[in-house]
């Protein structure tokens, strides 16, 4: 039997959960124990030819996957970068063969980090505000759709923009 406390807590359960999903925090593949949180790019002058995508990619299933790229109506092509330092000089590179996402760990997306998502040949300016429908693609998820917010140009991600966060990047 379910009791009436027991009820309430279901159906915040599911608002907070629809709520997450609906502003971009958290998107899941299906059964795959893939999580998708906190996406978000920054806007971009009009006519840049690029933009970054970041987020966090957690695997919750029992074994490793790949994220291999993604695409998204506003670019010619997204793929994973990996970023490097190398005698004062950074260097990105598009990984061919895709990015590991272990079982059990989460893989963080972020500026000035070592990876990140680059959408090449840009249709048209991200503008503040606004949200870019992306489809990443994993070796065994499949196909994951996501929608990330797009922030200010120069963001340093959704904590530094939101009001009473601090920013520990």
């Amino acid at each position: 039997m379910i009791t009436k406390s027991r009820m309430a807590w279901i159906a915040a359960s599911v608002a907070f959960a629809a709520l997450c999903c609906q502003a971009g925090w958290a998107e899941t593949g299906s059964d795959t124990g893939i999580i998708l949180e906190h996406p978000w790019s920054p806007a971009t002058p009009n006519g840049a030819a690029t933009a970054a995508a970041y987020m966090s990619i957690e695997n919750h299933g029992r074994s490793d996957d790949r994220l291999l790229g993604g695409s998204a109506p506003v670019a010619a092509k997204v793929e994973v970068h990996a970023m490097s330092m190398a005698n004062g000089i950074m260097s990105m590179r598009a990984l061919s063969d895709g990015l590991k996402i272990p079982a059990g760990m989460t893989v963080n997306l972020e500026p000035n980090a070592n990876y990140h998502l680059m959408l090449s040949g840009l249709k048209s300016a991200l503008k503040d505000g606004t949200k870019v429908p992306l489809t990443l693609h994993f070796a065994k998820a499949g196909d994951i759709h996501v929608e990330i917010p797009v922030l200010p140009i120069g963001s340093r991600g959704p904590a530094a923009t939101v009001p009473g966060h601090m920013d520990h990047h």
